[in-house]
């Protein structure tokens, strides 16, 4: 663990630990990387931050190569995510959107590319859900279609049966009959 201290050198702050003015300062415990210079750092990502403790955040990043990685991974799973925002909605749609969103969790990205993406998955997921009930209630219409006009055909009978022309969703048997 390296002590670093920004304003005074540490070896000032090691004199007299006591000196009440240290608390005024930033005097930080560092177990991370060190570099001889910043340059040698290149590109830095961030892939992680959180809270460690009150007032105490964690930040995990890469630089140089590394950095460089996950920027291409980022960029190509963003190409994924385009596709699948133009593509229609089908069965087929509904897994790979299961499927990216555990992938997405797993991937080593950018934080704020990775906040990003899971916005557009959800978007993708609630148009999928939109979808969905569009669907229904069109069903569900045709379902009650069909049998307003059974039972205008048959005098209004007390009973029939009747193939519904719809999916087969549970769902829509039970709101026709509401």
């Amino acid at each position: 663990v390296r002590v670093v201290s920004v304003g005074i050198p540490v070896e000032d702050i090691l004199k007299n630990v006591k000196d009440e003015r240290w608390g005024k300062i930033s005097l930080e415990f560092c177990g991370g990387t060190h570099v001889r210079s910043t340059a040698d750092i290149k590109d830095l990502v961030v892939i992680e931050e959180s809270g460690i403790a009150k007032g105490i955040r964690r930040i995990i990043a890469v630089t140089g190569e590394d950095a460089h990685t996950v920027q291409r991974v980022a960029e190509e799973f963003s190409e994924r995510l385009k596709k699948l925002q133009g593509t229609p909605v089908s069965p087929k749609l509904e897994q790979e959107v299961k499927s990216i969103k555990l992938e997405l969790d797993a991937l080593t990205i950018s934080a704020v590319r990775k906040s990003e993406f899971r916005k557009r998955v959800e978007k993708i997921s609630r148009d999928i859900l939109d979808h969905q009930k569009h669907m229904q209630k069109e069903e569900s219409k045709k379902a009650l279609d069909a049998i307003t006009e059974y039972f205008k055909k048959h005098n209004n009978d007390a009973s029939g049966v009747i193939r519904l022309p719809v999916s087969g969703n549970p769902k829509i048997v039970g709101e026709v009959i509401k």
